[in-house]
């Protein structure tokens, strides 16, 4: 008994759930656009439709779509408003889709224009060329029966997708709506001033001579603008291009345009975008506008000459630039300008080290000027010493006499300190260190006869330093001689000292006007290196200005 009881709940409860699942079975019904004869309608020239193909079927007669059999088939029917190229996408679908597209009014009469199975993973595209006026039906399937949701989207490019079908743009001044959706770009085409992939084209021809300014300040998406000259694509030549002038998304270009002359003009979308925009045209100047920074080129070092970048401006053109050079503090934004560094190049100097340079660059045109500065450099860094000219002994080695040297030239950061060592050399060339004479002066000794001196000059800076050495004297020697020295261009006081160290003497001093400056030897007699008895007299002839 209690197994039959048992035995009833089974089959009773079967029953309930029969019951619960049979009506659900029983109204479940195939898409309302399963069959062909119920295509859902598209319209416009690009959009989108979702759907869903669960317990869609395949009718009899129907083709095996992308030469797969199928079984949950969808139909659509777009008539194209125009001829161009087409695409139909399947790619935002969540199952593996079937795509075809035909052409006919009956299902066993169709010709197929294009089909695909797995172009954007287990999704579907194709893409093909329209007839105006045409009515194409479109099919979307399941891989072997797969179903699920659907989006179906569809575009038809722009009538003036191409350049040889761009739409003329007439007049002075104008404003002309556009998209590019599903616009293309063509083999050869060059690129609008940054990559892009959806170009539309307009043509302008110039009333006449004068600024042209075009943009794209009112648009939906990311836009490129480029004007050219040439009757080709693949043959243009660049008038004008910008990206984001007028803030991001919109483009704006001006230049001069020459009456009669044909321009073409690309709107794009950067790297590819696409959405709707405003096209304008006016013949107004604009004034400069800078895109790209200013920018300094070379080495932040003592002695270095940096190189101005303009940056990328808009505005009408022509422009002309100016420049001002900075020298700022490396803690803050701090900045001097630099007196007279007007010019588009600057040495940097010893003043400069320890600070950071910047520069500022002015563009002008006929509509006004605008300002734009560079980034700083590099903190500009000390360049160590290096001898440009030896140094050399200024006097004769006598018995008794002070002989000095002459550092020579040294390039490098300012100021240098200088180290010497004099050396006594003997006939074999054989030179030592003479102990303690480490004075830029050095007083002839017995020790120093008939040897030949020379010194090693050290330079340093907070770069480093750098040596070099004199040329060897003549030998030491007990006769006092006058050798006449060459003191001209020497201020006064300084020639006095080398006569007298020559163990000459100062002879007739004579002042007349001259261009050199004031002061300076400009003359001598007798003439220098001539040897005679000591204490011969040398006669000076020195400026005492510029000429009135």
């Amino acid at each position: 008994m209690n197994r039959i009881n048992a035995l009833r709940c089974v089959l009773a409860t079967a029953a309930v759930l029969f019951v619960a699942i049979a009506p659900g079975t029983a109204l479940a019904a195939p898409p309302p656009n399963d069959n062909f004869a119920n295509a859902e309608t598209l319209t416009g020239r690009f959009g989108y439709a979702e759907g869903d193909n669960t317990e869609a079927t395949k009718e009899p007669g129907e083709p095996n779509h992308a030469g797969n059999a199928g079984g949950a088939s969808v139909w659509y029917a777009w008539t194209a408003p125009s001829a161009g190229r087409a695409t139909i996408s399947l790619c935002y679908s969540e199952f593996d889709t079937l795509l075809a597209v035909y052409t006919g009014d009956q299902l066993t009469q169709l010709e197929e224009v294009a089909a695909n199975d797995n172009y954007c993973g287990e999704a579907s595209r194709v893409t093909f060329t329209t007839v105006a006026g045409t009515t194409y039906r479109i099919a979307v399937d399941g891989a072997n029966g797969a179903s699920g949701y659907l989006e179906l989207d569809w575009g038809l490019s722009p009538p003036n997708d191409d350049f040889a079908a761009a739409v003329a743009i007439p007049g002075d001044a104008g404003t002309v709506a556009g998209d590019n959706v599903y616009a293309s770009r063509e083999a050869g085409e060059p690129e609008h001033a940054r990559p892009g992939g959806s170009s539309v084209w307009y043509r302008w021809t110039a009333p006449s001579s004068g600024p042209a300014t075009l943009d794209t300040c009112v648009s939906q998406f990311d836009t490129l603008l480029a004007v050219y000259s040439g009757t080709t694509v693949d043959g243009l030549t660049r008038i004008a291009q910008n990206d984001d002038d007028c803030g991001y998304g919109g483009s704006r270009v001006s230049f001069l345009a020459t009456a009669g002359q044909v321009y073409s003009v690309a709107v794009d979308g950067f790297y590819g975008e696409q959405g709707e925009f405003t096209l304008q045209w006016s013949r107004l100047a604009i004034p400069p506008r800078n895109q790209v920074g200013p920018s300094i080129l070379g080495l932040a070092a003592d002695g270095a000459t940096l190189t101005s970048n303009v940056g990328e401006w808009g505005g009408t053109p022509p422009l002309t630039f100016g420049y001002q050079w900075l020298r700022c503090s490396v803690s803050g934004p701090s900045c001097q300008m630099v007196s007279g560094a007007t010019g588009a190049t600057y040495t940097l100097v010893s003043a400069d080290v320890g600070y950071r340079m910047r520069l500022y660059v002015t563009a002008t045109n006929s509509a006004g000027s605008a300002t734009a500065a560079s980034e700083p450099t590099a903190i500009v860094s000390p360049v160590a010493p290096l001898n440009v000219s030896p140094p050399t002994i200024t006097d004769e080695p006598y018995l008794g006499a002070d002989i000095s040297v002459d550092e020579g030239q040294w390039s490098g950061t300012q100021p240098f300190s200088f180290a010497y060592r004099w050396q006594r050399c003997d006939s074999a060339g054989l030179c030592l260190d003479i102990d303690g004479e480490t004075d830029s002066t050095h007083t002839v000794t017995v020790a120093d006869l008939k040897s030949r001196l020379r010194v090693v000059v050290t330079a340093s800076n907070g770069a480093g330093s750098a040596t070099a050495v004199s040329s060897l004297s003549r030998r030491a020697s007990r006769k006092l001689t006058c050798v006449v020295p060459r003191v001209q261009g020497r201020p006064l006081a300084a020639a006095r000292r080398a006569i007298r160290r020559a163990h000459c003497s100062v002879g007739r001093v004579r002042q007349v006007r001259s261009r050199r400056a004031r002061g300076r030897v400009i003359s001598q007699s007798p003439r220098p290196g001539l040897r005679r008895v000591a204490g011969t007299k040398v006669n000076l002839v020195v400026s005492k200005g510029r000429r009135r």
